[in-house]
C-alpha cells in the first residue's frame, strides 16, 4: 500500500493490502474507489488537516509507504491551520474584550479588580489602573436582587472612565475624529 497525491488529491492504492490500516482509515478514504485507488475525502482546511494527520500516523504506525508529495501537503496543511487558528484567537480575544468592556459601561466597575471603594464619609471609588488613583463617577443602575426576591431601585455602581485599561473604543474615537462620521 502506497499513499500519494493523484490530480490534488491524497489517494491510497490497495495493492498488497494492509488489513489493519485500512481498519483505522476507513472512515476517512470515504470519497470513492476508483481504479484500485482509495480516495481521501476533500474538504475545509481544518478537516483536511485532522484526517491527513490521521492518515500518515496511521500509515507510520502499520508500515504503508507515504511519498513525499503527502508530506509536503501535510506541512502546507498545517501550516495554513495554524495560520487560520492563531487569526481566530486572536479574534476571539478581541470579541471577549470587547464583550468585557461593554459590560463595564452597562453595569459599571464594581467587580473589576482595580475599582476599590473608599470610606471617607462618602462611598467614593477610585481606579487603580494608573500611576495615580482617579475618582471614578457614580450612576444609579436599577437591579434585580435574586435572592430576597426585591427590585433594587437604588443602586449606585461606580462607572469607568476613558482612560480605562479595558477601554476597547480609545483607536475607534480617534479615528472617527479625524473623518466626516
Amino acid at each position: 500500500m502506497k499513499l500519494s497525491i493523484e490530480s490534488g488529491t491524497v489517494v491510497c492504492s490497495l495493492e498488497d493490502k494492509n488489513k489493519d490500516f485500512l481498519y483505522a482509515c476507513y472512515p476517512i478514504f470515504n470519497n470513492g474507489y476508483k481504479n484500485g485507488k482509495l480516495f481521501l475525502r476533500e474538504g475545509l482546511i481544518e478537516s483536511m488537516y485532522w484526517q491527513l494527520k490521521k492518515a500518515v500516523a496511521n500509515a507510520e504506525a502499520y508500515g504503508v509507504e507515504i511519498t513525499e508529495a503527502v508530506r509536503e501537503r501535510f506541512k502546507d496543511l498545517k501550516d495554513q491551520y495554524e495560520a487560520e487558528n492563531m487569526k481566530r484567537l486572536a479574534e476571539e480575544a478581541r470579541e471577549r474584550k470587547e464583550r468585557h468592556w461593554l459590560d463595564l459601561k452597562e453595569n459599571g466597575c464594581g467587580n473589576c479588580k482595580l475599582c476599590q471603594r473608599l470610606w471617607d464619609g462618602e462611598d467614593d471609588y477610585v481606579c487603580l489602573a494608573g500611576e495615580k488613583p482617579i475618582t471614578l463617577d457614580i450612576a444609579n443602575r436599577p437591579k434585580y436582587d435574586y435572592i430576597h426576591r426585591v427590585y433594587l431601585l437604588f443602586n449606585y455602581v461606580p462607572l469607568p472612565t476613558e482612560s480605562c485599561p479595558y477601554n476597547t473604543d480609545k483607536g475607534r474615537v480617534k479615528e472617527c475624529e479625524n473623518s466626516d462620521c
